[in-house]
């Protein structure tokens, strides 16, 4: 008997000394370079943590923007990461990728679609989950874990998502618009949640939790439906098919044309503002470092913007950046201008009031990485804007 009050003793005191540098761990900052933690802050799905890869770049976390990536069906968190680091090196910003892995998060419903409901192809008032477990519920909390390790000021993060990630990332920004992230960047899903509350969940609102002032408030959020050209093949694999899916086109490009298209439309009839963006992507299929390579100038801009805080712009001026000297056209010959140049952290590099002729150039900071460049007139309304990024 006082051998096992004695080992039951040692087992106590070896669960304590292991809960208590579980917690030491967590509360470490997070420092510069790749790697990953185990994150299960999040109460109502503590018991399916998730596995969040990261690569931090050298320099002042305080102000660093933060990119969260979304993986494909392949659910490889660690390659979803790879795709951005050199990026992210290079210009300044932080990536973090959570793995929903098969285990955890099984078949499309769990990650996709985000266990909305117990069954996402047969949804019913009966089955639908509270939106306390919904997969991406988690992502805020996960966002603030973050801030608190690397004390990071940010309002918000920037969300990019390729085939199964952006229709996790799309879905995201349907049915949690209120959100912190500022801005999704959706590239080449397989297949859409359309915004016709006519047609059944997950083709459509239809039978889901979601009201037309919610989805006013995702029209209203930025978004971005990222296109491979040359995505169009119907027989890829994992791509799926049916009478109602096959409504939306028979390949991603199409597809995702379909969906802007009618989410516009429903946005037009409701007169609901809509700030979402179609891009195409000329000579790129189904590739996810191909469109990360490409998304990269749509990822610092929604970061130069949210640092500028000079979003409206209505102007004739044209310009173009060359071997650090901005060309400018169109300004108002001896009008006042203010310019100013932004870098990534919201640092003003150069404010300088300029007096306009009809074409001038300007020269910048060489030390730019990248960096956004706003022009104002005498009363402080946005002329110009112009990004400049490194590859």
């Amino acid at each position: 008997m006082k051998i096992n009050l004695a080992l039951k003793g040692l087992y106590f005191l070896f669960a304590l000394v292991l809960a208590c540098s579980q917690a030491e761990v967590i509360a470490q900052p997070l420092s510069a370079g790749t790697s990953m933690f185990v994150y299960n802050g999040y109460s109502p799905l503590r018991n399916k943590p998730l596995n969040v890869y990261y690569h931090i770049p050298q320099g002042n976390t305080a102000n660093m923007p933060i990119l969260f990536v979304f993986h494909g069906d392949d659910r490889a968190g660690r390659a979803a990461v790879t795709d951005w680091i050199s990026a992210a090196n290079t210009n300044g910003f932080m990536v973090f990728c959570p793995e929903f892995t098969d285990a955890l998060y099984p078949t499309g419903d769990a990650y996709n679609l985000a266990n909305i409901f117990v069954d996402g192809d047969n949804p019913s008032s009966s089955s639908l989950r509270p939106d306390s477990v919904w997969s991406f519920s988690q992502l805020d909390p996960l966002f603030l874990h973050i801030q608190s390790r690397t004390q990071n000021t940010r309002n918000g993060y920037i969300g990019f998502g390729h085939s199964a990630g952006a229709q996790f990332l799309h879905r995201f920004h349907l049915y949690k618009a209120s959100n912190l992230m500022q801005k999704s960047i959706c590239a080449n899903a397989g297949w859409y949640t359309t915004t016709d509350f006519n047609v059944t969940f997950p083709y459509g609102l239809g039978r889901s939790p979601i009201t037309n002032e919610r989805l006013a408030y995702a029209f209203a959020k930025p978004s971005i439906i990222q296109l491979g050209a040359q995505d169009r093949d119907p027989n890829s694999a994992g791509l799926r098919h049916n009478a109602t899916v096959d409504v939306q086109g028979l390949h991603r490009f199409d597809r995702g044309n379909y969906f802007f298209n009618t989410s516009r439309q429903t946005a037009q009839t409701n007169n609901q503002t809509y700030n979402w963006t179609k891009v195409e992507e000329p000579g790129i299929g189904h590739d996810a470092a191909g469109m990360a390579r490409r998304a990269l100038p749509y990822v610092l801009e929604s970061f130069l913007l949210t640092s500028a805080s000079e979003n409206t712009l209505k102007s004739t001026i044209t310009g173009n950046y060359n071997q650090g000297n901005l060309n400018l056209n169109g300004l108002l010959v001896n009008e006042t201008y203010t310019l100013k140049v932004y870098t990534l952290s919201g640092a003003i590099v150069q404010n300088r009031v300029i007096s306009g002729t009809a074409a001038m150039q300007i020269p910048l900071p060489t030390n730019l990485k990248s960096a956004m460049v706003v022009i104002t007139n005498a009363v402080g309304k946005p002329q110009y804007r112009t990004l400049i990024t490194q590859p």
